[in-house]
């Protein structure tokens, strides 16, 4: 017969592999929740994404603002060197066939002839859904015309603006009986 005593230390031994085979897995389950806890992003870490991404945001935003300003002023600049040129096509034009006057006086009489006939100084003018003002400046030379184109914002109205000039420039005329003058 066996001897229950024997019997019950080995069951006892048994017992105690056992609780110590299940501490080891305890120990390890518990090790592997502890590496693991680096699982999420913390409250801070978000938060300064956020602020990171939020700053990128708005300079991206500033970017696209001030692209849609410089193609606005672009825009402007294109369509009032349209009307400027248009406008100098139409005077040498005029040039072209102007024979009044005498030699040393064609600069003054043609300045006399076109305020006649195209009257634009200091006015508003509208072109492609925009208002401008046009100014023209005159320097008579003997037979010769000098022009200084100004386009500006209206002072007034729905579309005023402290930029100053949308666009200018200067050039000469030599009306055409200036060629039949002596050097």
């Amino acid at each position: 017969m066996k001897n229950p005593i024997l019997k019950n230390i080995k069951e006892e031994v048994k017992l105690i592999g056992l609780m110590n085979s299940l501490k080891t897995q305890i120990k390890s389950i518990s090790n592997r929740q502890v590496t693991n806890k680096e699982q999420g992003f913390s409250l801070l870490e978000v938060t300064v994404s956020m602020l990171v991404a939020t700053g990128f945001l708005l300079g991206l935003a500033q970017a696209m603002m001030l692209s849609a300003m410089v193609n606005i002023r672009s825009q402007e600049k294109s369509q009032a060197i349209a009307w400027v040129d248009k406008d100098i096509d139409s005077i040498n034009f005029l040039a072209s066939s102007y024979t009044a006057g005498t030699c040393g006086t064609y600069g003054s009489n043609f300045q006399n002839s076109i305020i006649t006939a195209y009257p634009t100084t200091g006015s508003n003018f509208s072109f492609s859904n925009s208002t401008y003002n046009i100014t023209r400046t005159y320097t008579a030379t003997e037979n010769r015309l000098g022009i200084q184109y100004r386009v500006s914002y209206p002072t007034s109205g729905s579309r005023v603006s402290s930029a100053g000039d949308v666009f200018s420039t200067y050039t000469e005329v030599i009306p055409n009986g200036t060629y039949s003058c002596p050097p």
